[in-house]
Parts: structure tokens; C-alpha cells; sequence
């Protein structure tokens, strides 16, 4: 069955450039044509392996969400979701990604969740990704396995003390 959502005429697109760190398997390529960002959703979900997935699963899911997002940045419907003529992939506009991925990782949900929940209560937040990303470039060796060590112990202390308290 065709995607239904497909809106623009197939082009000849190379994703090969990581969206970000926080998703590196999501691989990107920008058209010249209409100057957007597209990726490889084909990609993600033959990398995924997962039968029950597919594109227009997401779109008969999500369907809702896209029309809106897509209304709210004032987007060309029209070129939101392309055909790749290369290899027959659906492409789509990045600014999509995330929607996609929270399809293909519902855990991601409860992740972002709390993120935004921190925003809400301190006012910055980071990745996960990006704050072992900076740590990995800005501390030696040592010290990270010494950070690690000592958070498994807090860890293991912090759950030792949780087990004897449940048993009062």
C-alpha cells in the first residue's frame, strides 16, 4: 500500500549526514531544489527491523499532528513528504524527526517528557547525549571512570538504603 501522505515529486536525495548527536542513526540529506532538510524515514524503519512499524503506520498515527505542525510553521504541505527516486525511500522534512522517532521509540515519550518538565521547573535543560558528549571532551580518562565508579556506588548505597527502609 502507497503512502498516502506523499506530497511532492520524487527527487534524487544522498542522506548521509546525521541529524544530531541525540540522534545519530537518522540520517539527513538537504535538497537544493526546495531548500529543505529531508530524512530517510525508509531507512530508520528497515534499520528498526520491527515488521509492525512502517511509514504509513506513522502517518495513519500521526496524521493529526503533522497537519497541525505543518500549519503552525506555515510549511508547503506539498513538500513535507517526498519519494526518493533512487531507491524508492519516503523522505521527510526534518522538522519532523522528532514526531517520527517518538513513532519508531515510544519510550522516547517519557523521556522528552521529563526533559520539558525540567525545563518548566529550572529553566535549562541538556540531553542526556549532549552532556556525556561534553564531558567525554572536556575531562580525561581518569576522571570519568572515577565519575562513574562513584555513581554506581551512589547507586548501590542509594538502593541498599531504600530496601532496609521498605523493611521498618
Amino acid at each position: 500500500m502507497p503512502v498516502p501522505h506523499i506530497t511532492g515529486s520524487p527527487i534524487s536525495l544522498e542522506c548521509n549526514v546525521p541529524l544530531s548527536e541525540e540522534f545519530p542513526d537518522v540520517m539527513t540529506g538537504y535538497s537544493n531544489d526546495d531548500e529543505i532538510l529531508y530524512f530517510d524515514a525508509t531507512a530508520i524503519i528497515e534499520a528498526k527491523g520491527d515488521k509492525q512499524q512502517s511509514v504509513d503506520k506513522f502517518f495513519f498515527l500521526f496524521s493529526y499532528m503533522h497537519l497541525n505542525l505543518s500549519r503552525s510553521f506555515d510549511m508547503d504541505t506539498k513538500k513535507t513528504v517526498r519519494v526518493n527516486r533512487d531507491n524508492d525511500h519516503i523522505l521527510i522534512d526534518a522538522t519532523f524527526a522528532l514526531l517520527f522517532m517518538l513513532y519508531v521509540e515510544p519510550q522516547l515519550i517519557a523521556y522528552y517528557y521529563q526533559k520539558l518538565l525540567y525545563l518548566l521547573q529550572d529553566g535549562v535543560v541538556f540531553s542526556d547525549s549532549l552532556v556525556a558528549s561534553l564531558a567525554k571532551r572536556q575531562l580525561d580518562e581518569e576522571t570519568l571512570k572515577s565519575l562513574i565508579d562513584n555513581g554506581r556506588e551512589q547507586g548501590v548505597r542509594e538502593s541498599t538504603e531504600a530496601e532496609a527502609g521498605s523493611d521498618v
